[in-house]
């Protein structure tokens, strides 16, 4: 039978086996009888410490401070998209003057802006690669670096004296900073349109919107700093501030919070690409999908139209280039407002009907502006 000792080191009484008992510490037979006793000893003085630790009340958070949490990734998105598009809207208004100053004939720097739209070609194609066999996260990160080294790189065209030398420069930069402009814009609309897909329709709006304001503010920012320095330095700052942002949207993951999101794309991308790969050429068999791309294409060409023209028949007005980039902005805060506006059709299904007015709006717009033969407006 055990006997009882109290044990020096935590007061408390504990039972020792007899050597004579069966399961002693000192028989040959092994120790079969202390796992029990050991139990409640630790038992008992667990419930001794239980007594003497004062008990911490569990924190409190908010559902709106989680939901306010979960979101904080969109503060960085919005950001970026603003800068991006600031660095963007420099080229229409600010390039024209700078390469006719070096001899450059406006047909011919209209191709710098022909360039940039058909860089969107390759750009789109390297987006679905990325998406399928690497990740979104990765394109649009790519692209948001190559935009910045864009801007910086476009802006150091104004020490470059030589037209030709100008002129194919330019081509290369925009075409470059283009593809991968389309690559971050595809790849981050993948994500946050799969990451909200039940809204999808109005979250593009509200970027597009978003872009038109960026557009906008970097207009008229940029012809106030070229009055106040030269050419470069709305390139450079405007930089700058973009490439501020890219170690928030390195760590940001817009599907942290809805993980089933954005598997939709990468799944989708990769059936593309697997055994049953789909043909997308096949898609130029379909009436409704041509109808659709000229549709595209024709707003497109419409909203393009004013890259190179505008600004060469300004300069008879003698404007500063802040007065400039205000005129310019009118067609961007009509860009603002129809991207919300298309946000909020394709929210109730009336795509088709929303395309026919807008691209019916355009024609009538330059009918007038032109302004067209027919009609009794004097151009000047």
């Amino acid at each position: 039978m055990g006997t009882l000792s109290r044990d020096p080191d935590y007061g408390s009484t504990h039972e020792f086996p007899n050597k004579d008992c069966p399961g002693s510490l000192d028989t040959d037979s092994g120790y079969s009888g202390g796992l029990p006793i050991l139990k409640e000893s630790l038992e008992r003085d667990a419930n001794i410490d239980a007594h003497n630790v004062t008990e911490v009340p569990s924190l409190k958070i908010s559902p709106q401070w989680l939901k306010v949490k979960a979101l904080a990734w969109v503060i960085p998105v919005v950001y970026t998209h603003f800068w991006l598009a600031a660095v963007m809207s420099l080229v229409a208004p600010y390039f024209p003057p700078l390469a006719s100053s070096r001899g450059v004939p406006a047909w011919k720097y209209g191709f710098v802006f022909s360039a940039f739209k058909l860089s969107m070609l390759p750009g789109s194609v390297i987006a679905e690669k990325l998406i399928a066999n690497v990740s979104p996260r990765v394109g649009y990160l790519v692209g948001h670096a190559v935009v910045f080294l864009f801007s910086i790189l476009f802006g150091t065209l104004y020490w470059v004296q030589d037209g030709n030398t100008l002129f194919a420069l330019a081509i290369t930069c925009i075409a470059f900073g283009g593809s991968m402009y389309t690559t971050y814009t595809i790849c981050l609309y993948s994500l946050l349109s799969n990451r909200f897909h039940e809204d999808g329709g109005i979250l593009i709006g509200i970027m597009e919107c978003l872009w038109g304001l960026g557009t906008l503010v970097g207009s008229i920012i940029g012809g106030a700093l070229i009055d106040l320095w030269a050419y470069p330095l709305p390139f450079y700052v405007m930089g700058t501030l973009l490439i501020f942002s890219f170690p928030a949207m390195a760590v940001i993951d817009p599907k942290s919070t809805k993980q089933k999101a954005t598997p939709l794309v990468v799944t989708g991308a990769q059936e593309a690409n697997g055994p049953g790969e789909k043909k997308y050429y096949k898609l130029l068999l379909d009436p409704m999908f041509l109808v659709n791309l000229f549709s595209v294409m024709l707003s497109w060409a419409i909203t393009s139209f004013n890259d190179p023209t505008l600004e060469p028949y300004l300069r008879q007005f003698s404007f500063t280039s802040t007065q400039v980039g205000s005129v310019f902005t009118v067609q961007f805060i009509g860009y603002s407002v129809g991207a919300l506006l298309g946000g909020i059709v394709s929210k109730y299904r009336m795509e088709k009907f929303f395309t026919f007015c807008s691209l019916l709006l355009s024609t009538l717009a330059f009918l007038i502006m032109g302004p067209a033969p027919f009609l009794p407006i004097r151009p000047h």
